[in-house]
């Protein structure tokens, strides 16, 4: 059963169309990747579903009740949590200040801080050090760390992997792995199309913000996501 459904969405930045009727799902201890060139409407989209941004068509159905007009705040303690592109740290209070504000949010579970460090080990050493002094990759972790800190039901990760160096990547993706092995509900932005297709159960590719290619990951090919990128007829799965 679907966790979350999103229904022929549309959403604007002005005059701009930056999502334009998308209607795809997400099942439960499913990661769905989302691909596409910049300016293809995935960033749009995942603040649509967060909230961070309003929809101006379509619906969002999150565990079975529209929440398209709800604010984010209210999504939030529903069970959906963004990692946004730039991570958006706290940058003048420690990792474990960053996570325990986050936690005195949540509704209580499994993600605690102990789960966390061990988790995402990167950041046990670092939890009394200011967030704003950690490498890229240690701030990566300790976002998305922050995120689980409220025990979400759906996960939402904005380009995982930009900006980082490829040794950091590594770590963060080391870290992502044990997560999902534990039965997280994810949708994942990611620029490295061989990362997402061996992290994700599906891919969805994205065009001019409408879907230009659905599959398995498993089955997918680079040659099917690359033509679905650039428009290229043939490219539907």
């Amino acid at each position: 059963m679907a966790i979350l459904s999103v229904e022929s969405l549309d959403a604007r930045h002005g005059l701009l169309q930056a999502v334009r009727g998308v209607s795809l799902s997400v099942a439960e201890r499913e990661t769905l990747a989302l691909v596409g060139a910049n300016g293809a409407g995935k960033t749009t989209l995942l603040r649509t579903i967060a909230g961070a941004h309003r929809a101006s068509g379509g619906r969002i159905v999150f565990d079975g009740a529209d929440i398209t007009a709800l604010p984010a705040h209210r999504r939030a303690r529903r069970g959906i949590a963004l990692v946004p592109e730039g991570r958006r740290l706290f940058a003048g209070m420690t990792v474990e200040e960053n996570l325990l504000v986050a936690g005195g949010r949540g509704a209580g579970g499994e993600w605690t801080l102990d789960r966390i460090v061990e988790t995402f080990p990167q950041l046990k050493a670092k939890l009394k050090a200011r967030a704003g002094d950690l490498s890229g990759g240690q701030q990566q972790a300790a976002a998305i760390a922050r995120a689980l800190m409220t025990n979400p039901r759906l996960l939402l990760l904005d380009e995982v992997s930009l900006g980082l160096s490829p040794v950091a990547v590594d770590g963060v993706y080391a870290s992502l792995r044990g997560l999902l092995g534990g039965g997280a509900t994810v949708v994942l932005v990611e620029q490295d199309l061989a990362r997402a297709l061996r992290i994700a159960d599906r891919v969805v590719c994205l065009l001019e913000g409408r879907i230009a290619y659905e599959g398995a990951a498993r089955g997918t090919t680079r040659e099917q996501v690359m033509r679905a990128y650039f428009g290229l007829r043939g490219a539907a799965g």
